[in-house]
């Protein structure tokens, strides 16, 4: 009787599942087999390339390319505040005090990473004074 019961609840089961069906409505669009990437909604452009069409990287030593000599703005096209930006950024003669400072504090912070180092090798976590290394 056990596995009568057991086979009928079996059937049953079975029978509501193949039958069931999903709340989802099935979507009308057609299923799109092109290769070619679909356009993003608001820029128009691909959101990705087809392979092989990437574009090559940007070499990081090449300024960008601003366009032709149209799309620069002239010199004297720029107010008095915006020329004055601009002249301070041309004038290099104290370029070099502050590559001097950057140059000592690179000097300094080596001698001390050096001296740290030499820390960790000997297995040393303390005070750098009671040591002896001398950074």
């Amino acid at each position: 009787m056990r596995s009568l019961l057991f086979g009928a609840v079996m059937c049953a089961i079975l029978l509501v599942a193949a039958t069931t069906r999903s709340d989802v409505a099935p979507t009308t669009d057609p299923v799109l087999n092109d290769t070619a990437p679909l356009p993003e909604p608001i820029t128009g452009v691909a959101a990705q390339t087809v392979p092989g069409d990437e574009p090559a990287p940007k070499d990081p030593f090449v300024p960008f390319d601003v366009g032709g000599p149209e799309a620069v703005s002239p010199y004297e096209s720029l107010t008095l505040e915006e020329q004055a930006f601009i002249d301070r950024g041309r004038d290099t003669r104290d370029w070099s005090q502050v590559h001097d400072a950057y140059a000592t504090a690179v000097k300094e912070r080596s001698t001390r990473a050096r001296a740290e180092a030499a820390q960790h090798s000997l297995g040393v976590d303390s005070s750098l004074d009671a040591t002896g290394v001398v950074p």
